[in-house]
């Protein structure tokens, strides 16, 4: 099947790493997926996620750029059934999606509930290394959709609509104190995502 520019790209009909994608077509692709994602930003009042997880005021998409996007089908269901005592001790690290199907949980497997001075609970970051779970709350599955290594960091999470999520953190692949901060956009339907990179300057 070779690849028509004559079509109409959208996420769901971009087709990955064909041979037939021109250089222009690329070019193209990475603009129809840059303007969904805006559109996506802007509507759902996510660009005040950003400034408030980046610390600063007045953050536009012009300061993101998309310097990668993938699609990966390999992730595995998981039938899971987290109680409601779970959902209370790790509400910080649980972002429920608007329509409450599903919740992400951005991190319970790299904290652990630790008894403070004052013998309150509270939860303490012990492992570097983390990943991201969607869990269908319905349904009761699990579906790991990312991980990070020691290279990579996320702050948090945002649902951008019922589909798609919005991931804030940083990569450092030289471990030399100067990490980029980068934004995830992720399509939980299909498993498509979008990396941006901030380039403001600081």
């Amino acid at each position: 099947m070779s690849f028509d520019p004559a079509k109409e790209i959208t996420r769901d009909s971009i087709i990955m790493h064909h041979p037939a994608i021109t250089k222009e077509d690329s070019m193209r692709i990475a603009h129809e997926i840059d303007s969904t994602d805006y559109l996506l930003v802007f509507e759902n009042k996510t660009n005040t996620w950003l400034d408030t997880t980046l610390g600063r005021q007045h953050s536009t998409w012009a300061d993101f750029h998309l310097i990668e996007y993938s699609s990966d089908n390999g992730h595995q269901v998981h039938p899971t059934a987290p109680d409601n005592q779970f959902l209370t001790d790790y509400a910080p690290l649980l972002i429920w999606s608007p329509d409450s199907t599903y919740f992400l949980d951005i991190g319970s497997d790299s904290h652990e509930l630790v008894k403070g001075a004052n013998g309150k609970m509270h939860l303490e970051f012990v492992d570097l290394e983390n990943t991201i779970d969607l869990i269908n709350y319905k349904l009761r599955t699990s579906e790991k959709i990312f991980f990070f290594g020691f290279s990579t960091s996320a702050w948090d999470a945002h649902w951008m609509d019922t589909s798609h999520v919005a991931l804030l953190g940083r990569y450092n692949p030289n471990s030399d104190g100067h990490p980029d901060t980068i934004l995830w956009v992720i399509n939980i339907k299909n498993n498509f995502i979008s990396k941006y990179k901030f380039t403001r300057s600081q």
